[in-house]
């Protein structure tokens, strides 16, 4: 059997999506990492659907109980910065839309000397998204690169300690594996929004407008739908 695996668990689609993979299908140990947040807006329901489908996984696939072990719980506000990571991260900034949270992530796992971290990011073909980013800039890194270039070697300082396992699968792509493996209603138990009301997904924030591009609208209540759909065509009208 491989040695355990680490993996950031946000409880949304795409991490929850390889932690089945990893638990049922290939039968390997998972770390399963969460760290706390307490200005995310989404953290309580995010907390919540962990806590269901950890309940959901375990009553129905009582095996997984011997692969998947407790969370490891991590305050943000605890996590040691590391000045060679963040100035690396502020230079890839200035060239690439990024979350900040990849620069305390990679704090952490300094930190805490891991690698091969699992981030559960999915397959996209737009140009300005992270995954194209990383398919155009990291995965195809030389070491001479790494040493001649500093743009480069930037992105390796703050990089080198993840792995990405889903980067070549869709949502729809997860959808049709959960359907033939019986998962699905797992997954329906994940969270997306960034700012929900009422333990409701907004429709508006950029996961909920990603949830409907990718052919999911259906986990949205067809008010708060509307709403994406239209802030969605809006968007497209001001690019022209």
């Amino acid at each position: 059997m491989q040695k355990e695996h680490y993996i950031l668990w946000t409880s949304g689609w795409d991490s929850t999506f390889r932690i089945l993979q990893l638990v049922l299908a290939e039968k390997i140990e998972v770390q399963p990492i969460y760290i706390i947040d307490n200005d995310r807006k989404s953290l309580n329901q995010e907390l919540n659907a962990i806590e269901n489908i950890t309940k959901k996984l375990f009553n129905q696939f009582p095996e997984s109980k011997n692969y998947l072990k407790p969370i490891w719980f991590v305050k943000k506000e605890e996590i040691e910065d590391n000045s060679v990571i963040e100035k690396a991260f502020k230079e890839i900034k200035s060239h690439q839309k990024i979350g900040s949270q990849y620069e305390w992530i990679a704090n952490f796992c300094h930190s805490n000397n891991l690698t091969n971290v699992e981030l559960c990011v999915e397959k996209n073909l737009e140009k300005s998204s992270f995954a194209y980013f990383l398919e155009k800039n990291y995965f195809k890194l030389s070491s001479s690169k790494i040493e001649t270039n500093q743009h480069y070697n930037n992105i390796h300082i703050v990089f080198k300690y993840f792995d990405f396992p889903i980067i070549n699968l869709l949502k729809t792509d997860m959808l049709k594996i959960a359907k033939q493996n019986n998962w699905l209603d797992i997954l329906y138990l994940t969270w997306f929004c960034h700012s929900p009301k009422d333990n409701i997904p907004c429709g508006k924030c950029n996961p909920c407008k990603d949830v409907i591009k990718k052919g999911l609208s259906y986990r949205i209540p067809l008010k708060n739908r509307i709403k994406g759909y239209l802030k969605i065509y809006k968007i497209k009208l001001l690019k022209g």
